[in-house]
């Protein structure tokens, strides 16, 4: 005996052809969506990075005061270890005028110390 159809041929045909064409309906908006997404993903990383970089950046006037800052604290420190050095002279009771030199090591007097005279000149 012969299976019965119970559908018309048109009918299986067009159901297969509706399905199919759902399917890559489905398939280019699942695909469109996803590639939004990571193009979205994308401007927003580069965008951060580019406001980082611009927020780093200091303005003219912001460099100067800060050129100036620390300038002032570099001669800041200086006076406070010249400070140092004339305070430790005044206590150690060495004469400022003779020790001048930035190691603090008295000057050497040729005339009164002992020369060495070479033994290999005739």
């Amino acid at each position: 005996m012969e299976k019965p159809i119970l559908t018309e041929p048109g009918v299986k045909y067009f159901m297969n052809q509706v399905l199919k064409q759902c399917n890559e309906q489905r398939y280019i908006f699942t695909n469109t969506v996803f590639n939004l997404v990571l193009f979205l993903i994308f401007i927003l990383i580069i965008g951060g990075f580019l406001y980082y970089k611009y927020r780093g950046k200091l303005t003219p006037e912001e460099k100067e005061a800060k050129f100036r800052e620390q300038k002032q604290d570099i001669l800041s420190r200086l006076n406070s270890l010249n400070v140092k050095i004339e305070s430790s002279r005044r206590n150690n009771g060495v004469g400022g005028s003779k020790t001048n030199l930035i190691t603090d090591l008295p000057l050497w007097d040729v005339s009164s110390s002992d020369v060495i005279v070479n033994p290999y000149k005739l």
